[in-house]
């Protein structure tokens, strides 16, 4: 499997700012007056190595140049950089977003699964002393049973949902 990230592609940064710094006409000096305006101080030093790829830029500092150039860094890290490799690199980012996802609510299911039985363990309960459906949580439960009760039921709720919100 190629596990292709941006990371593996970092030197693409210092080579984007030098560029897009270029673009603008500024110096270097400049380009670091630009960065304290909006509130980030970089030593010369810095802003020479990222630029020559001796030094991979920080969070922060990737952050304030991207901010700066009005860019993000993940499209600063593609400049250069082929459409396929690109574009894997995208593959894998979301196919990281969707097995976290997938494991997030696999656990949330699980979770949802113990919380049903126990619904209908106490709906149960109350009926074994003769609480019927008028009364108000009885009625409740069987209302949050119906709505959230099977995957299919959840999933109308979402789509149902959606569309309010896109109506509204």
């Amino acid at each position: 499997m190629n596990n292709t990230s941006w990371v593996d592609h970092s030197e693409l940064f210092g080579d984007t700012v030098r560029q897009m710094r270029e673009a603008r006409g500024w110096t270097r000096a400049d380009l670091l007056r630009e960065l304290d305006k909006i509130g980030y101080c970089m030593h010369a030093t810095v802003l020479a190595r990222i630029e020559k790829g001796d030094r991979i830029a920080r969070v922060a500092e990737a952050l304030a140049i991207a901010q700066l150039f009005g860019t993000t860094v993940e499209e600063m890290n593609s400049v250069g950089m082929s459409d396929k490799t690109w574009a894997i690199i995208q593959l894998n980012r979301t196919n990281a977003l969707f097995a976290d996802t997938g494991t997030r609510l696999s656990e949330i299911i699980e979770h949802w699964l113990e919380e049903r039985q126990t619904l209908r363990r106490r709906i149960e309960a109350v009926e074994g002393f003769g609480v019927t459906e008028e009364d108000d949580d009885l009625s409740t439960a069987y209302q949050l049973l119906a709505e959230f009760g099977t995957l299919d039921a959840i999933q109308k709720y979402v789509v149902t949902k959606r569309k309010r919100e896109s109506a509204g």
